[in-house]
């Protein structure tokens, strides 16, 4: 049930945003069930590297409470997990408390209600809310890149071999349906006339399974669950990331209103999340160990393949892009015309990354 103030919070979004159409409603209502989960126990950790004393002590910091969400298990949300877990928040006087919210729908009430104010958000889930009436903003990047491949069981040796065959994905316009498609047309087909298109419900451990029983003879799979097909005895077809496909995965979503109301809390989280990147990219060590915690994994070869594909995707510093972004407009379009009208640069503020680097930008993953 949720508590008075969140009620309060909805009731003041849902007056505020009445001409926003049912969509933001509907949004808003959702946040109140009971879909976030707190993350898994502590396991131990490798000790974080002292950093080197300042010459002199900074001043104090007055400390604040953050409630931060990542919708994904899966590496590409571990700079969050491994800023929390090395105290890389705490230094910017932030308590950041994470929680794990399952289905974009609800991640997006979260986030509107107030009750996450910072969300590790799909980029297709924050162009979709955004065309629908959304104040909803990126901050910072996260993978910049498709990372996908594209498994196939042992018998399927060629493209050709797909030709009127069924295979899969999630859902249309979730980011494995998008490289699914790409993947086929690059490899010559056409996926709205040369193969039979099967909506499989769940995640890519479903598709897995669909395809393990014949009802599926393709899907793109990320890591770690390419790795976790191979292990089942499939093969890869494709491997996106060889041809760098411009993709926004994900990034640090906030509402503009929150930004503007706010912007020294966010630019503290932004200066932690920046410093959690460096951290993945130079300790990998600590950041599988992290994942594992988050991940509830015991198989360190699944999380060291899940890890070498989000570092391989993940820019430093985590800007996201204008060309990544409008390859997800570009996907999205072909099911919802109206995300057509969105700039990237619109969908994006990185001011604060700016001051946070220095105006250091990042080159795009290759």
């Amino acid at each position: 049930m949720c508590s008075n103030r969140a009620g309060l919070s909805v009731r003041l979004l849902l007056g505020l945003c009445g001409l926003a159409g049912p969509f933001l409603a509907a949004l808003l209502l959702a946040a109140c069930g009971p879909t976030a989960a707190r993350p898994p126990a502590p396991i131990a950790l490798p000790t974080p590297a002292p950093s080197a004393a300042p010459s002199e002590p900074p001043p104090p910091m007055a400390r604040q409470s953050l409630r931060a969400a990542y919708t994904a298990p899966s590496a590409s949300q571990a700079p969050l997990w491994i800023g929390v877990e090395a105290g890389l928040f705490q230094e910017q006087g932030l308590d950041v408390e994470t929680f794990y919210i399952s289905g974009s729908d609800k991640a997006v009430a979260a986030l509107l209600a107030g009750e996450t104010p910072v969300t590790l958000l799909a980029a297709n889930t924050l162009i979709s809310a955004v065309a629908q009436g959304a104040d909803l903003i990126y901050v910072a990047g996260g993978s910049a890149k498709l990372t996908f491949q594209l498994m196939v069981p042992p018998q399927i040796t060629s493209a050709a071999q797909l030709r009127g065959q069924p295979v899969g994905a999630t859902g249309r316009g979730s980011a494995n349906d998008f490289a699914l498609r790409y993947a086929l047309r690059r490899l010559g087909l056409d996926p709205e006339h040369d193969v039979v298109l099967r909506a499989i419900a769940g995640g890519e451990p479903q598709m897995l399974a669909a395809m393990q029983s014949g009802a599926i003879l393709a899907g793109a799979f990320n890591a770690p669950n390419d790795y976790l097909a191979g292990q089942a005895g499939m093969r890869s077809l494709a491997r996106l990331a060889d041809w760098n496909v411009p993709y926004q995965v994900a990034g640090v979503a906030v509402r503009r209103a929150f930004l503007a109301e706010q912007r020294d809390t966010v630019r503290r989280f932004v200066r932690g999340y920046v410093a959690s990147v460096e951290r993945m990219k130079a300790d990998p060590a600590f950041a599988q160990a992290v994942m594992r915690q988050y991940l509830q994994s015991e198989d360190p070869q699944a999380i060291a393949w899940g890890y070498r594909a989000a570092v391989e995707a993940l820019p430093s510093p985590p800007y996201p892009t204008e060309a990544a972004l409008q390859t997800v407009i570009d996907g999205l379009a072909e099911v919802t015309p109206e995300v057509r009208q969105l700039a990237p640069a619109a969908l994006m503020d990185t001011t604060l990354l700016d001051e946070v680097t220095a105006g250091g930008r990042a080159e795009p993953p290759r």
